[in-house]
């Protein structure tokens, strides 16, 4: 009775992760060029397309992960928005992973 209470939970504390909206910050790293990411809390953040391009290499093993990543979730915020709803789910998917 308790492992079934406690599934519910952790599939609702999942839920809610899911549905906390991601704040998209522009940033120069330090080769000071001009970056998208995640803020995590209140002060990390996550180059998303870095992010994106080691995602593909160490999990996908993709060989052409760098090129992917520029087309998945590129390092300007108008071409992210330019790429959509694929695009913004991809980096919505790795702002949370």
């Amino acid at each position: 009775m308790g492992a079934g209470r406690d599934a519910r939970r952790s599939t609702g504390i999942a839920k809610a992760f899911s549905q906390t909206p991601m704040k998209l910050v522009t940033f120069e790293n330090a080769a000071r060029q001009s970056r998208i990411g995640a803020l995590l809390g209140d002060r990390q953040i996550v180059d998303l397309h870095i992010a994106c391009a080691l995602y593909l290499r160490d999990v996908e093993s993709e060989a052409i992960f760098y090129r992917m990543a520029d087309a998945l979730v590129p390092p300007d915020m108008r071409a992210l928005f330019r790429g959509g709803d694929t695009s913004l789910d991809a980096a919505t998917k790795l702002s949370t992973t």
